[in-house]
C-alpha cells in the first residue's frame, strides 16, 4: 500500500514498477541516512563501517548534520535522496519478514540501498536482491566496503550496477495478486483492465 495506490489496476502497478525501475540517482553526493533513532545500533553498525570510505549526510534527527532536507526541499525526501548515489537504510532490528518503507523509498529515489533486515531477504517475491548492498551485522562487510567504493570511484561500473532493474520481472503479477488477495477477503471486487 506504501507504492502503490488501493485502487491500482495492474497496468498503474505495471506502470510503477516500471518507472522506478528506470529511475536514476543525480548522483551529486555520496550517502545519506535520514533517520529519528538507532535505538538498536543498526545504524550506527553501518555507518562505522563505511564512515571512511563515503561521506554520509545525516539529514534526519540521528546524527544530524545537514537542514537541507527542510531549508532547500520542504522536506519532500524523494526529492532529496535523488541527489544521492547511496542511502543508509536499515530496518529498525533484523528479523524474518520485517521490512518497512525503508527500502522501497531508497528504490524509488534511485539510490543504491544499504540495507539490513528481513535476515537480508527482503521481499523476495519483489525486489532484485542484486541492486541491494546486504549488509552482515554481524561480519566486517570488506567485501561490501570494497563494493561501496568502487561504485563510489568507478563512473562506468556505477552506470551498469544502475542499469539493473530493482524489481524482479514478475514483480507486477506478483503485486496485482497481493491485492487481489487483499480485494477478495475485504470482499471488494476487482477488474483486470
Amino acid at each position: 500500500m506504501y507504492l502503490f495506490s488501493y485502487n491500482s489496476s495492474y497496468d498503474d502497478i505495471k506502470a510503477k514498477i516500471s518507472e522506478i525501475n528506470n529511475i536514476k540517482s543525480k548522483a551529486l553526493k555520496e550517502c545519506v541516512c535520514i533517520n529519528r533513532h538507532d535505538l538498536f545500533g543498526v545504524r550506527t553498525k553501518i555507518c562505522e563501517d563505511v564512515k571512511n570510505t563515503i561521506k554520509i549526510t545525516y539529514a534526519g534527527k540521528w546524527r544530524n548534520n545537514t537542514d537541507e532536507l527542510w531549508s532547500r526541499y520542504n522536506d519532500d525526501k524523494c526529492k532529496y535522496m535523488n541527489l544521492f548515489k547511496f542511502n543508509i537504510c536499515p530496518e529498525n532490528m533484523d528479523a524474518p519478514d520485517y521490512c518497512t518503507e525503508k527500502l522501497f523509498d531508497a528504490l524509488r529515489c534511485g539510490c543504491i540501498p544499504i540495507y539490513a533486515g528481513c535476515l537480508n531477504n527482503p521481499e523476495p517475491g519483489i525486489v532484485n536482491n542484486d541492486f541491494i548492498i546486504m549488509w552482515d551485522l554481524d561480519e566486517d562487510n570488506y567485501e561490501n566496503i570494497k563494493l561501496v567504493n568502487k561504485l563510489k570511484t568507478d563512473e562506468n561500473f556505477y552506470r551498469k550496477f544502475m542499469q539493473q532493474e530493482k524489481f524482479h520481472p514478475y514483480a507486477v503479477d506478483y503485486v496485482a495478486d497481493r491485492f487481489n488477495v487483499l480485494r477478495k477477503k475485504l470482499g471488494l471486487f476487482y477488474h483486470k483492465e
